[in-house]
């Protein structure tokens, strides 16, 4: 068994490098945002932070997958059940789930009365309700292996946030549908998409299809986008929905390398049990008994077959003198 403190260990290091490489991506925004940005058309013009900022996202990308690779060898394995992999068993732990929960409840709410008088006002509020919903059900699913909540429930409560960015990224798209400035909503798009994937993997443990590693990694890389788009300009009820997710995210990846196991230690895969071969049945000659109340058959003597007689040497004879007088 890995002993508690390195795993927990391993799981701060892991995020600290989330944040570190998330404020880089996001103060290289901000700065792209402030000088590269025209003041009176508000293109992007050529500038160096327009090579930097992607620079900075590969760089995070290739970190945390050399990270995540890193954290698992020939003995050590992320877990892949759902009560394994998202199990936390310390009181703080609920309390940051609730804490990000109410940060995904007022930023709906505060979508909902700032996007009075949006063209996109429906979407929004429909963005806004399906976060409030996904902020009241974070701490349930974090509570999942400890009240024994079954998968299927657990599965409801992860499709709700993908549910919401789906919603999301279609607002995004006709919001700036006409923009023909590319980087004012590329990143977000980057953005939402992560969080999607990110999303989608973790709840592989809910729906009985985990991928441990591809949810590990994008948690922490979705968690990283979501930091870098808080740059970005929007309506302060979604920073705050994004912010929640960053946190929803990021616990998720902290459960996931704090619960790592060794092999030995995982439950062993039922056996695929072989379908019986089917045996054609042999051809049996059916009996049909007689009835109780129809009298016995009466026993019957078969009569002997004749064998064909026998030729005999006269006849022989004969036909050899008919052959020999036709000659």
């Amino acid at each position: 068994m890995l002993k508690n403190n390195k795993k927990a260990n391993d799981a701060l290091i892991t995020l600290c490098y989330v944040c570190a490489l998330g404020a880089f991506g996001a103060f290289f925004r901000w700065l792209q945002m402030q000088v590269a940005r025209d003041s009176e058309t508000g293109l992007i013009n050529p500038s160096i932070l327009n090579f930097l900022l992607p620079a900075v996202i590969i760089a995070a990308a290739v970190i945390l997958r050399l990270r995540t690779k890193k954290l698992t060898d020939e003995e050590t394995v992320f877990p892949t059940g759902m009560s394994e992999a998202l199990r936390g068993l310390s009181l703080l732990y609920i309390i940051f789930a609730w804490v990000i929960a109410a940060i995904a409840v007022i930023g709906g709410i505060m979508t909902i009365v700032s996007t009075a008088l949006d063209s996109l006002r429906t979407m929004y509020v429909i963005i806004a309700v399906l976060a409030m919903l996904s902020g009241l059900s974070f701490p349930l699913i974090c509570s999942a292996s400890r009240s024994h909540y079954s998968p299927s429930l657990v599965s409801v409560f992860m499709t709700l946030p993908i549910l919401m960015y789906c919603v999301w990224l279609i607002a995004s798209y006709r919001a700036n549908a006409n923009n023909p400035n590319v980087w004012m909503f590329a990143i977000e798009i980057i953005a939402i998409c992560c969080a999607i994937l990110a999303l989608f993997y973790v709840a592989g443990y809910a729906f009985g299809r985990p991928s441990p590693q591809k949810a590990c990694f994008l948690s922490l890389f979705g968690a990283f986008m979501c930091i870098t788009t808080l740059s970005d300009s929007r309506y302060m009820g979604l920073e705050l929905i994004i912010l929640a997710t960053a946190g929803m995210l990021l616990m998720y990846g902290w459960l996931i390398i704090k619960n790592r196991c060794a092999k030995e230690d995982l439950p062993a895969e039922p056996e695929p049990v072989e379908p019986p071969t089917e045996t054609e049945p042999e051809d049996e000659d059916t009996v049909i008994e007689p009835s109780t109340d129809e009298p016995a058959p009466e026993p019957t003597i078969e009569a002997p077959t004749r064998k064909p007689k026998a030729e005999s040497k006269t006849d022989e004879v004969e036909e050899i003198i008919k052959e020999y007088n036709s000659k």
